[in-house]
């Protein structure tokens, strides 16, 4: 189970933190508020798609997407202009 997503710099979030409860867990928010952008970091993370760079936000260097596990396991996977790496 996941315990927290931390988004930075992937298309419309610069820096944010997701904490996730055990259970079913809803993200809710107004239109073009960012909600379907956190179903694409974890793809990019578990199936690393989308490829290319029109993921990564306007005028930053590096993307990276860290998600910890409930046993505190942390995947990172980062994409900046010359490395893409977890």
């Amino acid at each position: 189970m996941i315990k927290e997503l931390q988004i930075q710099q992937f298309q419309s979030h610069k820096d944010s933190v997701l904490k996730f409860d055990k259970g079913v867990n809803v993200i809710i928010g107004s239109s073009d508020s960012g909600k379907s952008v956190v179903i694409r970091a974890l793809n990019w993370v578990i199936n690393n798609k989308p490829s290319g760079d029109s993921f990564r936000r306007n005028g930053t260097d590096e993307t990276a997407i860290s998600v910890i596990l409930e046993d505190e396991t942390k995947v990172v996977k980062v994409k900046s202009k010359k490395e893409n790496y977890y």
